[in-house]
């Protein structure tokens, strides 16, 4: 057991992940509106992990089904390496209505929950912080992202973003910057978001 805790603490630090030994409290956004908050959203900065690692040109889109209350949540990036595509499907489930946090799920066992995620903050149309929760024995890996409905986030808003993630101790340090430089070719794999 010391053996598997140990591992996983080196593989976690090796990409950068950050480790909490007490579960974050976040507060949701009251009257959370799905609808508006759907869509594509590109990643400007987050917290280095391993699903990600190294990616550049990063989104996340958020489809939503309005009668199951479900997001299927389309993850694209492109590794800085080798210039593969990488995709990633999950379905969020809301964990109360019209709440802003999300329990994740794997799409092919819906009893395989893989943690959660919160918007912290957003206006829908600029800037959205969101938070995430992996519990893993007595520890959580923490994750955390600011996005931007286009490639570029105003210093306005990055700084309101910042200072969210700052009021719930999330260390703003340990964000980094995703590029978004990619060119229009690259930047095909976004059309992946609609169909799995």
């Amino acid at each position: 057991m010391l053996v598997i805790l140990f591992l996983s603490f080196f593989f976690a630090n090796s990409f950068g992940q950050l480790i909490v030994y007490e579960k974050p409290q976040f507060n949701q956004i009251s009257n959370f509106n799905q609808k508006a908050y759907s869509g594509l959203w590109y990643e400007i900065s987050k917290i280095s992990n391993a699903f990600e690692y190294d990616q550049k040109c990063s989104t996340i889109n958020f489809e939503l089904n309005e009668e199951s209350k479900k997001f299927s949540l389309f993850l694209n990036g492109i590794s800085a390496e080798t210039e593969d595509v990488n995709k990633y499907y999950v379905e969020a489930l809301l964990k109360e209505n019209d709440s802003s946090e999300f329990i994740i799920r794997n799409p092919d066992n819906e009893l395989d929950d893989l943690g959660t995620m919160t918007v912290l903050d957003t206006d829908y149309e600029n800037y959205s912080v969101r938070a995430g929760l992996i519990p893993y024995h007595n520890i959580w890996l923490v994750f955390g992202w600011i996005d931007s409905r286009k490639p570029t986030l105003s210093s306005e808003h990055f700084d309101h973003a910042v200072s969210v993630l700052s009021s719930y101790n999330i260390p703003t340090n340990e964000f980094i910057n995703v590029n978004q430089t990619c060119t229009s070719v690259d930047n095909s794999h976004i059309l992946y978001s609609q169909k799995k």
